[in-house]
């Protein structure tokens, strides 16, 4: 249970670390 718990809250980093580097690239851009 625990592994799981941390599965699910390295992808859910990983999701938020993707995001904000799209913005960056994003705002970069404009």
């Amino acid at each position: 249970m625990i592994y799981k718990s941390n599965k699910i809250k390295f992808l859910f980093l990983a999701y938020i670390h993707n995001v904000c580097k799209e913005a960056q690239n994003y705002l970069e851009i404009q």
